[in-house]
């Protein structure tokens, strides 16, 4: 909510006004109000006009699960009740900086933008939250500073890739 006050032009506000605009956006459930809006943020932070493949992102008349729905090993990927298991954005050309609205996805499972080396700023701390990660890739990207402790918080986490990144640091306990 700051972000969209403070700046009307931020990847928040844009994704808000629209999901504003989304003419089904009366008929969908809470969660998945949260979910469009975490991948809407995405999407323009991370300059997703720009992306390789953004195939169908952004689209009203589909459920966001149909956006880029996975094939091979990227894309998106969700459970039956719709939830986002899966987003594999690597070799994309993600320009800019991962949103702290990617908490939003709640149950995501494994999380992928490496090798997109115009990918930048910090691991926000609220990735913390999302207590079902079990994969966290962001190797050969040029996202810096050290691991935020919340990362502790991912008891299910088996696996985080950072090579190639500017992750500097311990990780935590």
């Amino acid at each position: 909510v700051q972000a969209i006050l403070d700046d009307p032009s931020s990847p928040q506000a844009q994704a808000y006004q629209w999901l504003r605009t989304d003419p089904n956006v009366t008929t969908i459930p809470y969660h998945q109000k949260l979910q469009r809006l975490a991948l809407a943020t995405l999407f323009y932070a991370t300059n997703g006009d720009q992306w390789f493949r953004n195939d169908g992102w952004m689209n009203y008349t589909v459920q966001e699960c149909q956006w880029w729905p996975q094939e091979a090993i990227r894309g998106l990927d969700c459970s039956d009740n719709n939830d986002t298991l899966v987003v594999e954005l690597s070799d994309n050309n993600l320009q800019g900086v991962l949103p702290p609205e990617i908490a939003l996805l709640t149950a995501l499972r494994k999380f992928d933008v490496s090798n997109n080396p115009g990918l930048q700023g910090t691991l926000p701390s609220q990735i913390g939250q999302m207590s079902t990660m079990a994969l966290l890739a962001i190797q050969n990207t040029t996202i810096m500073g050290s691991l935020p402790t919340e990362i502790g918080l991912l008891t299910n986490v088996g696996q985080i890739d950072l090579y190639d990144s500017l992750i500097s640091g311990t990780v935590p306990t």
